[in-house]
């Protein structure tokens, strides 16, 4: 399926999200190659319901930050 073309996907318009309510953390139950358990590849979006385990830890850190 050409995804470019396809009637059975699209791209709608969200809601605009604060650079501070962007969570980044480690990724969790991926233990496959050492080097990359504590690379910051997950990203959510704070209080977000479907996020079913949240990183307090990364939370806390990103909600002082001040956008310029």
């Amino acid at each position: 399926m050409d995804l470019a073309t396809s009637p059975s996907i699209w791209v709608e318009e969200g809601n605009q999200i604060d650079k501070n309510d962007i969570v980044t953390c480690k990724r969790i139950g991926i233990n496959s190659a050492e080097e990359w358990n504590d690379k910051p590849l997950r990203f959510y979006v704070r209080g977000c319901p479907s996020v079913s385990i949240r990183d307090k830890a990364a939370e806390a850190e990103t909600c002082d930050i001040v956008t310029e």
